[in-house]
C-alpha cells in the first residue's frame, strides 16, 4: 500500500505555523496526518498532553497568556468529546483556541467503525465558528481549500473565542518513510485578524449630568494603565481578577447605600461578587461599556458601547473623596476581622496571597485561583499588587480545568513565576494535568484539603440536610502525597498561616505542591462570618 499523501495537510499547519500557532497534541492513530505535518516542521511548537479534557485546558491557559490562538489536536470519537469543557470556557472567558478534531469520513459514521461518532456541530453553541476540511485532497483546490480554513479560523479566533476545524482522514494515515524535516521559521509577526469593533452608541449628554459616575472593573487577562489614568475623574475600582493596582472586594463598600452609582461604566469580563451585580441592578443607573460588545447584559439593562473620549467630560471629585472614605471602612472592618481569625482557610489563603512580592512591570508573577470556595475568599481578603496578575476560569465557573490552566499559562510564559491555590476536589479531578514529561518547573501548586469542598457547607441549602450533606460536598480522605511523587514534584504540608506564608516566600527552586489541611465546617463558619461582617451598614 502506498503511503498518505502530506501535502494538503502539510498546506494547512504550515499556514497556522506562519502565524506563530503552537499547537497542544493528544495521541491518536486518525489525527496522524496532523502529527506527521508537524514533526516535518521540526521547530515547530508541540506539546504532548495525554488527557483531552487536561489538554483543552492547558491550550486555554496558554492561550490567555500569550493573547493569540493556541491548537489543540485530537484524534476522533468521545476523544474530541472530551473538549468540551474547555472549550465552553473558551467561549464564555472569551479566548482564543483553535480545536482541531481528527475524524472518519463520514460514510462511516453510525457504520460501527471505531472511534466513529457525529463530529459535525459538537461544540455548535460555544465556538465562534465551525469548519470542515475536504476528505480528499488529490485536487489541487483542496490545498488552497486547506489554507484557506486555517486563514478563515484564525480570523474567527481573533474575534476572541473558540473555534472548531473538524478533519476527516481516510487510510492510510502513515507516510510510507518518515520525513526528516524541514526547518520552517516565521517571521515572528503577530497573528492575522483584528478584534471586532462594533459602532459606539451616540447617547452621551448622562455623563455631563452625572454625579456619582463609577468605573468597575470585571476580569481582565491583561491589565490596563487607561483605568487607573482616569481615576483621578471618577472611581475606579474592581475585584482582584480586574488585575489593577490596589483592586479590591466590592462588598468593602456596597453596603453602604450613598456609594451607589447614578452610571457605571465597565471594562473586562464577569465579576466574582454576586452582590456587586445585585446593587448596580438595583441602582437602575446606566450602563455603558469600554471595549468590544460582550453580548451580556449582567446588570439586566441594555449596555451601551462608549467611546474613551467621552470619559473627560466627567469630574466627580466629592464622589471620589466619598467612595475612597466607604472603601477605608470597610477595609478596616475586613482586616479587623482578619485580625480575629488568625487560624484556619480565610487566614490561610490570605497568607498566600500577601507573601506572593510586588513584581516589577513586566508582571513578574502569576497568581491562579480554583474555582468554587477558594476564588470567592481570595476575592474577599486579597488586593492587587503592582507586578502580580491574577487569574481564573470564571467563562463557566468550572473546577474541571482550573489546575491545567495554570501548567498552560506556565508553559507560555516559562520567564515568569506562577503560583496556583485550588481545593482539594479541583486537583482531584485534575490531577493529569500534572502527566507531562516537561512539566514547567515555574509552577508552585497550593491545595487547600478540607476533605471535600467546603462550598455547600457555606452556602444555604445543602448545610440543612445533616449527614446527607455529603451528597453535596463529595467527602474524602486522600492526600495529594501520592499524587506529587507519582510525578516527581517536591511535597510538603501545612496548618498554619504562617507555614504557607514561609513556603510562598521561600527561595525559587522548582516546581512543588504544599498541601494545606484546613477544617470544613470551621471554613464554612467563617466564610459565612465574614459576609455578614462586611455586609453590615456603614
Amino acid at each position: 500500500m502506498s503511503g498518505l499523501d502530506l501535502a494538503a495537510v502539510q498546506s494547512f499547519v504550515d499556514e497556522l505555523l506562519r502565524n506563530c500557532v503552537e499547537f497542544v497534541v493528544c495521541p491518536g492513530s486518525r489525527s496522524s496526518p496532523l502529527v506527521q505535518a508537524l514533526l516535518s516542521r521540526r521547530n515547530s511548537r508541540m506539546h504532548s498532553v495525554v488527557d483531552e479534557r487536561s489538554a483543552g485546558y492547558q491550550a486555554l491557559g496558554m492561550a490567555q497568556a500569550k493573547g493569540a490562538p493556541v491548537a489543540v489536536v485530537t484524534t476522533s470519537g468521545t476523544a474530541a468529546a472530551n473538549l468540551l469543557p474547555a472549550v465552553c470556557e473558551a467561549y464564555f472567558a472569551r479566548v482564543p483556541l483553535l480545536v482541531i478534531t481528527a475524524d472518519r469520513p463520514a460514510e462511516w459514521i453510525g457504520q460501527e467503525d471505531n472511534q466513529a461518532i457525529y463530529q459535525r456541530g459538537l461544540f455548535h453553541k460555544h465556538v465562534l465558528a465551525e469548519f470542515e476540511t475536504p476528505v480528499d485532497t488529490s485536487h489541487p483546490d483542496a490545498r488552497w481549500h486547506m489554507e484557506r480554513v486555517a486563514r478563515d479560523a484564525i480570523r474567527a479566533a481573533c474575534q476572541w473565542g473558540p473555534v472548531h476545524i473538524n478533519m476527516p482522514f481516510r487510510e492510510p494515515l502513515y507516510l510510507a518513510d518518515a520525513q526528516s524535516g524541514q526547518p520552517f521559521n516565521v517571521d515572528g509577526s503577530s497573528p492575522i485578524g483584528a478584534e471586532f469593533r462594533g459602532p459606539y452608541d451616540e447617547e452621551y449628554g448622562q455623563f455631563k449630568k452625572a454625579i456619582k459616575p463609577m468605573f468597575l472593573c470585571g476580569q481582565k487577562t491583561f491589565s490596563d494603565k487607561f483605568e487607573l489614568s482616569i481615576g483621578s475623574r471618577m472611581p475606579v475600582t474592581g475585584e482582584i481578577l480586574a488585575n489593577l493596582d490596589g483592586s479590591l472586594a466590592p462588598e468593602l463598600w456596597i453596603s453602604n447605600p450613598d456609594m451607589m452609582p447614578d452610571l457605571v461604566v465597565t471594562s473586562g469580563g464577569a465579576f466574582v461578587s454576586k452582590f456587586v451585580r445585585q446593587a448596580i441592578r438595583s441602582t437602575g443607573a446606566e450602563h455603558w461599556h469600554l471595549g468590544e460588545p460582550r453580548g451580556a447584559e449582567p446588570f439586566q439593562r441594555k449596555v451601551k458601547r462608549l467611546d474613551a473620549k467621552y470619559l473627560d467630560q466627567v469630574q466627580a471629585t466629592d464622589y471620589i473623596k466619598s467612595f475612597q472614605k466607604a472603601v477605608e471602612t470597610g477595609r478596616s472592618r475586613r482586616d479587623s476581622w482578619l485580625a480575629d481569625h488568625t487560624g484556619g482557610e480565610v487566614a490561610c489563603i490570605s497568607a498566600a496571597l500577601e507573601a506572593v512580592p510586588q513584581g516589577r512591570e513586566n508582571w513578574d508573577y502569576q497568581f491562579h485561583l480554583g474555582n468554587s470556595l477558594v476564588v470567592r475568599i481570595a476575592c474577599l481578603v486579597g488586593e492587587g499588587k503592582p507586578g502580580v496578575r491574577y487569574h481564573s476560569n470564571r467563562g463557566t465557573s468550572g473546577i474541571d480545568g482550573c489546575l491545567s490552566t495554570a501548567v498552560g499559562h506556565a508553559v507560555a510564559q516559562p520567564y515568569r513565576r506562577h503560583f496556583e491555590i485550588l481545593g482539594d476536589l479541583s486537583f482531584f479531578y485534575d490531577r493529569n494535568a500534572l502527566w507531562r514529561d516537561d512539566f514547567p518547573q515555574n509552577l508552585r501548586i497550593i491545595v487547600i484539603n478540607n476533605s471535600g469542598g467546603a462550598i455547600f457547607d457555606a452556602i444555604p441549602g445543602p448545610d440543612k440536610w445533616g449527614d446527607d450533606t455529603k451528597w453535596w460536598t463529595t467527602p474524602h480522605h486522600r492526600t495529594a502525597e501520592a499524587t506529587a511523587r507519582d510525578h516527581g514534584l517536591q511535597y510538603e504540608q501545612a496548618r498554619t498561616p504562617d507555614e504557607v506564608r514561609k513556603w510562598v516566600q521561600r527561595d525559587w527552586d522548582g516546581a512543588g505542591i504544599l498541601e494545606v489541611f484546613t477544617n470544613r465546617e470551621q471554613t464554612a463558619r467563617e466564610f459565612r462570618d465574614l459576609l455578614a461582617t462586611l455586609a453590615q451598614p456603614h
